[in-house]
């Protein structure tokens, strides 16, 4: 994904300003900064829940600035919400299967060919699976624990086969224990999808990332190897202080 002169403001606001970035296949990158940053408002513009007032989105060489989420989703492009996302009255298991259905050329019909039924069988189970969610497959999701609903949503974007998977703030309101699961299972998924993570915890963001970017006041203000970027000088001053 590459991102050309990105500017948003809401009225004369401006959040987001001459915002360039590169994020390579295969690479788990890290968005961090203060809160106000202009973090999650980036992930709005690249899904398209926003419209950008001035600059460009590629993904995979594609001009995608200003389209419908839907038709960046069907491109390859998925992502979890701060707050989860999920639908609590519906099992472990039709989360997922519904977010699979999706993928369908038809995921509104009542009427799925038996062929269409065991692809979404095999997948559903595959992804419980490696999520670790096989035991409550039958359970609702408003019973499950804040850090399995995370995982559920994680797993719901992973239906959706993704080729760059945006993650907001998924250690967000976790245990110590949950987030260290949470940021093991990142680092495996990883290994297969393009990830953005905008996080807070800069633990998990030194440990798990190959790339950060570091935004301050909707501008880009540092970008490189967790090491190189926590020793800058203006990060150190604006946002890791004395870590």
């Amino acid at each position: 994904m590459e991102i050309k002169d990105l500017h948003k403001n809401f009225g004369r606001l401006a959040v987001i300003s001459y915002l360039n970035a590169t994020f390579e296949a295969g690479q788990l990158t890290s968005i961090i900064g203060q809160n106000g940053a202009g973090k999650t408002t980036l992930f709005n513009l690249i899904t398209g829940r926003f419209p950008p007032t001035k600059g460009q989105i590629f993904f995979k060489g594609k001009d995608i600035t200003g389209l419908p989420p839907h038709l960046i989703s069907q491109m390859g492009l998925s992502r979890s919400f701060q707050i989860s996302n999920v639908f609590f009255d519906l099992t472990v298991t039709e989360n997922i299967r519904l977010a699979s259905q999706s993928r369908l050329g038809h995921p509104t019909s009542l009427f799925i060919t038996k062929r269409d039924q065991e692809h979404l069988r095999l997948k559903t189970d595959q992804i419980l699976e490696s999520m670790g969610l096989a035991p409550d497959r039958n359970k609702p999701a408003r019973h499950l624990s804040h850090g399995d609903q995370r995982r559920l949503e994680i797993a719901m974007t992973l239906a959706l086969d993704p080729e760059l998977l945006l993650l907001d703030e998924p250690t967000s309101g976790l245990s110590p224990a949950e987030t260290i699961e949470t940021m093991n299972l990142i680092q495996e998924i990883s290994k297969r999808v393009t990830i953005l993570l905008i996080e807070h915890d800069m633990n998990v963001v030194m440990t798990i990332s190959k790339k950060i970017v570091v935004m301050n006041f909707g501008k880009k203000i540092a970008e490189g190897p967790p090491q190189e970027v926590e020793q800058d000088p203006e990060v150190r001053r604006v946002y890791l202080g004395d870590l």
